[in-house]
């Protein structure tokens, strides 16, 4: 990823020479190349763990460094837990960079992760730089501000949230001024992307998100909703995860992109550790509602409930067609009782 500085510099080249020398002047443009072996590595790469089984979604195993990770879903669905968790797991090992633009820090909730993890709260305290933005230009000032070198390696940098204040701007609100808005956005996460390349850290961004104009309440929630931003946004991560709700403290988190692991669905509960794996009677649960659905799908009969189609189970299957022949029974009763009493009617008319 070029920095600031190389796009200036390109954009010079390419005015200074033109279109029309421009094919003679790139054959003298020296390009390193290298042949990169397929072989894996010798050295286990150091990963980023939550100690969970959302570690699976999350590289592949916990996430290694360098890497861009996009969190959105609607409030409460659990994206500054994660954030948290993954703060505490970074700062006992090195830095973290805590960027607040929506106040959603806080120190008691952290030592409680810190605490329920094991964790000396203290060192936690000492790795923990705080940044609270309070408008769209020290956002994108802070990437210029970090320190350099650090008391420790810098492991994790943390934006909670990554869009909010270019979304309250009035000054970049309107179709007018969304090429502007979107230079920003890009321009802004290109320096965070450097920065973790640069210092071979993590950069974890929350996001809100919208509900698409053509939504359809037959589609799951992750084809509804959509993280702000656009395509600027969804194209610079490394890993896009959307988070939902279930019941309870329960959530669950989809890995939405990704170039490297297969998608794939986990849910986690909401805890004193902050996020952690789900309980066993939560599992058990998990799996009869997982049981049930599959029944619903194969039972192979259609009724309409509140104006959308279901496939029944079997025991609602059954059900009715006892409460039918129950009808079909009081049907004939009816009509015999009609005809008898007709049959009975006929002499006196007579």
């Amino acid at each position: 990823m070029s920095s600031k500085k190389e796009v200036k510099a390109d954009e010079k080249w390419l005015q200074d020479r033109g279109m029309e020398n421009l094919e003679n002047e790139l054959t003298k443009v020296e390009v390193p190349c290298v042949l990169e072996p397929l072989a894996e590595p010798k050295e286990e790469v150091p990963r980023l763990k939550t100690g969970t089984i959302l570690d699976d979604i999350l590289g592949g195993g916990g996430l290694e460094s360098g890497r861009l990770v996009e969190l959105y879903g609607e409030y409460a669905s659990g994206k500054t837990q994660i954030i948290f968790t993954l703060t505490v797991e970074a700062a006992d090992q090195g830095m973290v960079v805590f960027v607040d633009v929506e106040n959603t820090f806080s120190r008691r909730r952290l030592l409680q992760i810190a605490k329920a993890r094991g964790k000396d709260p203290k060192k936690i305290s000492e790795h923990i730089l705080l940044y609270k933005p309070m408008n769209i230009a020290q956002q994108l000032a802070i990437p210029y501000k970090i320190p350099d070198p650090l008391p420790a390696p810098l492991k994790l940098i943390v934006v909670d949230s990554l869009l909010a204040l270019f979304r309250a701007a009035p000054s970049l609100q309107g179709r007018e001024h969304l090429t502007l808005r979107q230079q920003w956005i890009r321009n802004h996460m290109t320096d965070w992307k450097t920065l973790a390349q640069k210092h071979s850290c993590i950069v974890v961004y929350s996001n809100q998100v919208y509900d698409r104009p053509v939504a359809s309440p037959f589609l799951p929630a992750w084809c509804n909703q959509e993280s702000v931003g656009g395509h600027t946004v969804a194209h610079i991560g490394d890993f896009r995860i959307f988070l939902r709700k279930s019941s309870g403290n329960v959530r669950i988190a989809r890995l939405v992109d990704n170039s490297e692991i297969p998608l794939a669905e986990r849910a986690f509960q909401i805890n004193e550790k902050g996020i952690d794996d789900l309980s066993p009677d939560q599992q058990e649960l998990a799996k009869k509602k997982l049981e049930r659905w599959e029944e619903e799908q194969s039972a192979g009969m259609m009724v309409k409930t509140r104006g959308k189609k279901r496939e029944l189970s079997k025991e609602e299957i059954v059900a009715l067609e006892a409460e039918a022949v129950k009808e079909g029974e009081a049907k004939e009763v009816i009509q015999q009782d009609a005809i008898e009493e007709e049959d009975s009617e006929g002499p006196e008319n007579e």
